[in-house]
């Protein structure tokens, strides 16, 4: 009987948005990426979600029903996250580089962002650096 070798795990990636269409579809470019999608509507599932599946990646909408993406950044800092987010959003280049700001001020690596509405082909452009950066030997 020979030894088996263990896969390496697929990382996890939250996609945090208050629309479902956006949910499904940044999910779908996740899986085909190779990571296992969560999807949440809000950011009041974000705590819960960290400890049982801890991402390597979240994609997190500016707008949510019940909370914004200002507040799901101050929930990752306080929980350490050290993974990367990636905020999309159909707001301003403007607010959308403040938001950035805000979660880089917290301690956060945060890629750059996207605007909505997006083709999926830039989405996966941010994901290959986010994997490119990963890759790259520590200097």
């Amino acid at each position: 009987m020979s030894p088996s070798i263990a896969k390496p795990a697929k990382p996890h990636a939250f996609v945090i948005d208050d629309e479902a269409q956006v949910r499904t579809l940044v999910s779908n470019v996740l899986v085909m990426a190779g990571f296992i999608a969560h999807q949440l509507s809000g950011g009041l599932e974000v705590e819960a979600a960290l400890i049982k599946w801890p991402p390597s990646l979240i994609v997190l909408d500016l707008s949510l029903g019940n909370s914004d993406a200002v507040e799901v950044i101050r929930s990752l800092a306080a929980a350490r996250f050290a993974g990367e987010v990636l905020l999309v959003s159909g707001h301003g280049a403007e607010t959308l580089n403040e938001v950035q700001q805000i979660g880089v001020h917290r301690g956060l690596t945060m890629l750059p962002p996207l605007h909505k509405p997006f083709r999926v082909d830039e989405l996966r452009e941010r994901l290959a650096a986010a994997s490119d950066r990963d890759e790259r030997p520590a200097e």
